[in-house]
């Protein structure tokens, strides 16, 4: 089945696809790493991951809105039309109903001013919380090329409002952006490798850094926190 979408995807031959199966992956990561932290059935686990993979599968029924910003009148209401064009694509190349409802409810929103539906809290089932959030930290990472720490905090300002904060928590808590063994440039230029991912929440790792900001390397490491150094922030990875 995943087969279908990716050879719909190549039929179309346009730029924006890149992005499209790029964010449509990471979102189906992101989505199966929240489901399994909150301990959700094997099925739903499966369901959410396929969902995050399709979830924007309606929107290849228009593809010149891809990637296209601050859209008004006729379009903005075509666009809001995409879960319910992928929710139908869904059904008819056999996808579960469950698989279907996740891509139709996506972006849904916790306080009900979502589409297509308008649905709020326990309404909306929890693949498409899950999915809803992932798949706004995929589009800020993979399209807007946001840093990851920018794209949590957007998200974690939404939570209890747009996105359930227990969806919000899980993933916040327990999924690190940063591997270990990167290595990262500080927002004050000095480099150094991630070492510790688990000690602090979110995308505060620790850091030890071997070369200050003009480059040369220091004359013993030095750990920091970036729990405690809320000052600084990882600027970019390097490797």
């Amino acid at each position: 089945m995943q087969e279908k979408t990716l050879d719909y995807c190549v039929q179309l031959n346009i730029t924006p696809c890149i992005h499209f199966l790029e964010k449509a992956v990471v979102t189906s990561i992101f989505s199966g790493l929240v489901a399994s932290v909150m301990n959700l059935r094997a099925q739903e686990i499966y369901d959410i991951m396929i969902g995050g993979l399709l979830h924007d599968i309606g929107c290849l029924e228009m593809p010149f809105l891809l990637e296209k910003e601050d859209l008004e009148g006729q379009q903005a209401l075509l666009w809001k039309e995409h879960p319910t064009y992928g929710y139908y694509f869904a059904i008819q190349n056999d996808f579960s109903r469950p698989i279907a409802e996740i891509v139709q409810g996506h972006h849904e929103k916790w306080d009900g001013s979502g589409y297509p539906k308008g649905l709020a809290k326990e309404e909306i089932p929890i693949g498409c919380r899950i999915v809803g959030l992932c798949q706004l930290l995929a589009e800020y990472i993979v399209i807007k090329r946001l840093k990851p720490y920018e794209a949590l905090e957007i998200a974690y300002g939404t939570s209890g409002v747009y996105f359930d904060k227990a969806v919000v928590d899980a993933f916040v808590n327990n999924i690190s952006l940063y591997p270990m063994g990167a290595l990262v440039r500080l927002s004050n230029d000095e480099v150094g490798i991630v070492t510790n991912i688990r000690k602090n929440k979110g995308p505060r790792p620790l850091v030890n850094v071997f070369f200050n900001r003009f480059g040369k390397p220091l004359s013993s490491p030095k750990l920091v926190d970036l729990g405690e150094e809320r000052t600084l922030f990882i600027k970019e990875i390097l490797s």
